[in-house]
């Protein structure tokens, strides 16, 4: 019996050198930020907006990951995109279950996405991502996890005079990590207006 839990201890932490990536970079920074946010939880709201951010990397494609996690999940790909069907998938079945929808469901507001970036960007598991994630990365990730309002916050990015490219799986917005910051505030506020 000693011997089986040595083996089972050993494999479960020859897992975390897998390549945890960016869900638990992100959810070990947002974590350590505020302890009451369960980090199972925070993975399972990460993780559709970090497997649109890994379609691109080389060896998703090459291998055909997502394809095969689509069709392993059973999931039909359809006119979309891989990464899209599984994202979709993750994000109903997070709903199914009863998680949160987003960051401000779990309380989460945009003071906080500096501080999230920054331990993010210093996590042990930032550079096991297949695809290696900049400032600017994670701040467009924690975007598309912030449940705004897209139409009213498109309205107000283009009158700041961001550029935004509505994507018919959500928006690209041509800025740095600090204007990012700035348009979640500004959506923000425009969320807490219409309440």
């Amino acid at each position: 019996a000693r011997f089986a839990m040595m083996s089972a201890s050993m494999q479960g932490a020859m897992a975390f050198q897998k390549g945890l990536g960016c869900v638990h970079s992100l959810s070990h920074s947002l974590g350590g930020a505020n302890p009451k946010l369960h980090h199972g939880t925070l993975n399972a709201v990460f993780l559709p907006a970090v497997v649109r951010f890994n379609a691109s990397a080389p060896s998703i494609a090459k291998e055909r990951r997502l394809e095969r996690m689509a069709h392993a999940m059973g999931v039909p790909v359809g006119a979309g995109s891989a990464a899209d069907a599984v994202a979709d998938a993750i994000r109903a079945m997070n709903q199914r279950l009863g998680l949160p929808s987003g960051l401000a469901a779990l309380g989460v507001d945009d003071a906080m996405y500096e501080r999230i970036i920054d331990g993010a960007m210093a996590d042990h598991t930032h550079k096991t991502n297949p695809r290696l994630a900049t400032r600017d990365d994670y701040a467009r990730m924690l975007f598309r996890m912030s449940s705004l309002l897209p139409d009213k916050f498109q309205e107000v990015a283009r009158a700041k005079g961001f550029a935004v490219n509505p994507g018919a799986r959500g928006m690209v917005f041509n800025a740095d990590s600090t204007a990012m910051i700035q348009l979640f505030q500004i959506g923000t506020q425009i969320k807490n207006t219409l309440r």
